[in-house]
């Protein structure tokens, strides 16, 4: 029995010895062990292993309901009482407010005014030390005795400490397996799991550099055990019964179907008969009294009001300084319509210096270019329009935060992507998944038949499309009807709207068929066309398709500008480029600023655009932004 009873203080001896190597800290005057709960681990175990009771682990970790879990980071109670320091009460100080900037740290901005970590911590307490966001706004604590305190005898300089990272929210990440499938982008499975692109690239760094079919990713799925909430999942399964889709299982168990597709991933390309499913339903929801409502006062971050003067730089190659036989007239009509631009954006306040370039259709004028003190003051460069001139000028305007925005090319290198960059010629991966958006809004409820070709062809515009669109129709249980080229198209027409997609580019196989369509004349028959292809087939039944240029009329007004500054306006191509280079310069005339990012409000009134709808969003890489905008329409 004695040595039984030494084993056991031997056992406590270790576990308080062992404790001391565990990162700490305060709550309330208290200090706490931060410590992670291991694989097998229990309560009971933990409250041992610190020389606990229970009941101190459960005081002091309110969201403890279910037991422990793997990887759950809990607060062990030291039960030592730590005396606040001369400058931790911030009664006595003036509060400001502190807005991140881009690369600052939480350690920099605590020695920038001089403040401990845990007094900001205090005065913001949904903070994440670990993540701060540009423009985000902490609020510091400026202690009153500063002045007095350089006033102070200067004592030796001793090391300083190192700085001591708090723990995060307690915040577990439960993760899915998933095999990336042909044609699919970040973008597109951020949407399928409801996550964030930024969640998924933090999980796998590798897709920072673009993902392939058969790459495997582990996309987080987020479950917040900090917040005490009453409502608690149980699983359950289902066994997939003929006829069954993804939108009746989702129904019949109160869930989402993204939330059903997270729990079992695999049903992405579909359900089989047979196949046992889990089912995260909800179970019990307890009523809880209704609590007081606190009022808390959030900083508005209001964005910086139209500057007065604005400085833009145009660069584009209004000379051919190549044996190229390249036309440089449509960047010449661009310039044209960015001037009428410029005089519209007076009459609402907006006074714009500019200064042209002249680059050429080649690099090497564009050393000189960037050399001009004018570039560095800018707020604004618009350019270039070739391919192999945008690296030298998205280096110069990352370098000085400086918005550029490329008017033309939508091929720009991953490395050449920054911040400040605006695209505005999207590539098919950026308009795919909003057009989808829109067509599955728009057409989910007409009979959708896909016309397949028997010369499928990757690199085939409308194929892709069409590809891309059956895959998330599917997702989202919604029925459809594919039949070959050959195979007649009127069985299955039906009495209610049909949508008939033709899935190619390929204008030689849609001429073979576009008499066939012709002599069916339903009213209530419409075909989609891949929009690179869609004016060839314009006189099919219904043509419809999509594009980031509409075909509304030029205004009287723009009309009248133009005849005042440059005499006849020429005849309208597809697209109008000086409708182009008036929409991008109205567009960034009049946007708000804000921590160097520019976008554009819209008023209530009609949109003051003649030819884009200019829907900027953020890069899928997380760098810069493209235009996302587009039309529907029908011929």
């Amino acid at each position: 029995m004695k040595k039984f009873t030494s084993f056991l203080i031997c056992l406590m001896i270790c576990a308080v010895i062992n404790a001391q190597n565990y990162p700490t800290k305060i709550v309330n005057g208290k200090e706490y062990y931060v410590y992670t709960v291991q694989k097998g681990e229990g309560l009971y175990s933990v409250s041992k292993k610190f020389n606990v009771l229970q009941a101190e682990i459960y005081d002091a970790n309110p969201n403890l309901k279910e037991g422990l879990k793997l990887g759950q980071t809990l607060l062990i109670p030291t039960k030592k009482t730590v005396q606040p320091t001369e400058n931790k009460p911030v009664s006595s100080a003036t509060i400001i407010e502190h807005i991140v900037v881009a690369k600052q740290t939480f350690y920099s901005i605590c020695k920038m005014y001089g403040v401990e970590q845990q007094q900001i911590v205090d005065l913001n307490p949904n903070i994440d030390i670990q993540k701060l966001k540009i423009g985000q706004i902490i609020k510091i604590p400026v202690n009153d005795n500063r002045q007095t305190a350089a006033k102070e005898e200067v004592k030796p300089q001793t090391k300083p400490e190192e700085p001591k990272i708090e723990p995060k929210p307690i915040i577990q990440k439960k993760f899915v397996t998933y095999e990336v499938q042909k044609k699919e982008t970040l973008y597109s499975i951020s949407k399928v799991f409801g996550v964030s692109i930024n969640d998924i690239l933090e999980a796998n760094p590798f897709a920072e550099d673009g993902i392939r079919k058969g790459d495997v990713l582990q996309i987080p799925v987020n479950e917040n055990v900090a917040q005490t909430t009453e409502n608690q999942r149980v699983e359950t399964t289902h066994k997939v019964e003929k006829k069954e889709t993804l939108y009746g299982i989702a129904k019949q168990y109160n869930i989402s179907q993204e939330e059903l597709i997270a729990a079992n991933p695999q049903i992405a390309d579909g359900l089989k008969v047979g196949k046992i499913l889990t089912i995260p339903a909800v179970a019990k929801t307890a009523v809880t009294p209704p609590q007081p409502v606190i009022k808390e006062e959030k900083p508005v971050v209001k964005p910086e009001i139209i500057k007065k003067n604005l400085k833009i730089a145009y660069l584009l190659p209004f000379s051919n300084n190549s044996e190229q036989n390249i036309s440089t007239e449509r960047f010449i009509e661009f310039y044209k319509g960015s001037l009428i631009a410029l005089e519209e954006a007076k009459t609402h306040g907006v006074s714009v210096e500019v200064k042209t370039f002249d680059t050429g259709v080649t690099t090497e004028l564009l050393a000189g270019i960037l050399a001009d003190n004018f570039l560095v003051g800018a707020d604004i460069i618009i350019g270039p329009a070739y391919t192999e001139q945008v690296s030298a000028v998205a280096a110069f305007a990352k370098k000085n935060k400086i918005a550029q925005v490329v008017p033309f090319t939508s091929k720009i290198d991953r490395a050449d992507k920054h911040d400040y960059l605006y695209q505005f010629n999207p590539t098919n991966e950026d308009i795919f998944p909003a057009v989808t958006d829109e067509f599955i809004s728009r057409f989910s409820k007409d009979n959708i038949i896909f016309v397949d070709f028997a010369n499928e062809n990757s690199n085939d515009k409308g194929f892709q499309f069409a590809s891309n669109l059956k895959k998330h129709l599917k997702l989202r249980a919604i029925k459809f009807i594919e039949i070959k080229q050959d195979n007649s198209l009127n069985p299955n027409l039906k009495d209610e709207k049909n949508l008939v997609v033709l899935a190619t580019s390929n204008v030689e196989e849609i001429s073979s068929l576009a008499p066939y369509y012709k002599t069916l004349n339903a009213s209530n028959t419409a075909f989609w066309l891949s929009d690179d292809i869609s004016k060839r087939f314009s006189d099919l039944p219904n043509a419809t398709s999509y594009s980031i240029f509409n075909n509304s009329a030029v205004t009287e007004k723009y009309l009248s500008a133009y005849k005042k500054y440059f005499n006849v306006r020429s005849a309208s191509s597809a697209p109008d480029y000086d409708l182009i280079g008036y929409d991008l310069t109205l567009y960034f005339c009049m946007a708000q600023k804000e921590n160097f990012v520019y976008k554009f409000v819209p008023s209530s009134e009609k949109s003051p655009f003649m030819q884009s709808s200019l829907k900027f969003t953020p890069q899928k890489s997380g760098k810069g932004f493209v235009n996302c905008g587009f039309f529907i329409y029908n011929f």
